[in-house]
């Protein structure tokens, strides 16, 4: 049997040719040519070669349809991916006014070397009104396409489906997770029948005015947002807040990193899909969430007390108490603005409200601390000298 050299576009020619040769060697072996051995005639040991070759050239068959698949799937994500450098390339001409010339670039770069490292640059804002596509998770769940809010879903299961993706960010989501998770009691065909009726409804509300732009994706068996799309998504720009100020404030840049913190904050409008309520699923999302808004108004409130804006650091505090109850950092927050502004009477109440969210809630005491700057609020209390009383005395007419 001759040699064959095989490659990708021409293996199923190559297959077919394999055939050609063990038809042509088998008759050759048996003095007849141009016409197949019959089974009669075959020995035993021809009949398992034509079966081990047969299921081999199988194999190889099934093989090439796999890396003929993976080949495309490369080439979509190839595509993808230079859409999105042309992005980030746009993006970085726009700044291309702010890069200094050559010589102050060489200057700026002694700078660098012998003083600390520069600290981030905080984010640009992404506004969701230049977006296609605006989805809204954080409070009332509502999404916008071209400035209108969109109401048809064609089923409520493509929307829930499209909140699950939204709370996994750019993870991409396996698609026998999604048909166990929400039709967990089907079986493998109507699940995997209602999925893909769920996604192509989703598709078609999410659809964008150039057909060739998709918002879901699936690859390899995963769905997954299209982040290279024009979508702006609440929940992504808020983490990516979160990072931006994290990363600030460790390079000691508080008032940048306080700016970032104050972003977060204001696209925090509520509890993630906060009118869900019988999603079990939602539950630790909405969790996390919550604790990185909580890190983010704790921050915040501290740079504000720092810099003496008590009526901005109490509003957040309050924020943070209406999300934790217990949280005794907030309370003690507050006590101390209610202090510097002279409202001791409100400090005193504040305590007393932290004392019995930490018994109802958790069974606690307050820690030492705020233990402590209560007794001190007390203690001054004690040290001013009562007020003389006033007393009214009638005003005698000139007689």
């Amino acid at each position: 049997m001759r040699r064959l050299s095989v490659s990708l576009p021409n293996l199923p020619s190559w297959v077919s040719e394999v055939g050609k040769c063990l038809t042509r060697e088998e008759n050759r072996g048996s003095g007849r040519s141009g016409r197949a051995l019959s089974s009669a005639n075959r020995a035993p040991g021809d009949d398992r070669l034509r079966t081990a070759l047969a299921r081999l050239i199988n194999e190889i068959r099934w093989a090439w349809r796999e890396a003929q698949a993976e080949v495309e799937w490369h080439q979509r994500a190839l595509n993808s991916a230079k859409a999105r450098a042309e992005q980030l390339e746009r993006r970085l001409a726009s700044y291309d006014h702010l890069i200094p010339a050559a010589g102050d670039r060489r200057a700026s770069a002694k700078r660098v070397v012998h003083g600390p490292p520069a600290a981030p640059d905080a984010l640009e804002p992404r506004q969701p009104e230049r977006a296609s596509l605006a989805i809204f998770t954080l409070g009332p769940f509502r999404v916008v396409r071209s400035g209108q809010v969109i109401d048809e879903w064609h089923g409520t299961r493509s929307q829930v489906i499209l909140k699950y993706l939204v709370s996994q960010g750019p993870k991409p989501v396996a698609r026998d997770f999604l048909m166990s998770t929400f039709w967990p009691e089907a079986d493998d065909e109507s699940a995997r029948r209602n999925l893909h009726q769920a996604i192509y409804n989703l598709r078609q509300a999410l659809r964008f005015e150039a057909e060739a732009v998709r918002p879901i994706l699936l690859e390899r068996g995963h769905y997954r947002l299209n982040v290279g799309a024009s979508i702006w998504i609440d929940l992504q720009e808020f983490q990516a807040r979160l990072r931006s100020a994290r990363a600030l404030a460790r390079a000691g840049t508080t008032d940048r990193a306080a700016r970032e913190w104050s972003a977060a904050l204001e696209l925090y409008q509520g509890d993630f899909l906060a009118e869900d309520v019988d999603d079990h699923w939602i539950l630790p999302p909405r969790e996390a969430f919550r604790r990185d808004f909580i890190e983010a108004a704790d921050q915040l409130s501290a740079y504000l007390v720092e810099h003496d804006d008590q009526a901005a650091a109490e509003r957040i505090c309050q924020r943070i108490i209406e999300l934790d109850r217990c949280h005794e950092q907030a309370h003690r927050r507050l006590m101390r603005c209610y202090l510097r502004r002279g409202e001791r009477v409100l400090a005193i109440r504040q305590y007393h409200t932290c004392l019995e969210a930490l018994r109802t809630e958790a069974d606690v005491a307050p820690t030492r601390e705020t233990q402590s700057l209560f007794d001190s609020i007390v203690r001054e209390d004690r040290r001013e000298p009562p007020r003389p009383a006033t007393a009214l005395i009638p005003r005698l007419s000139e007689s």
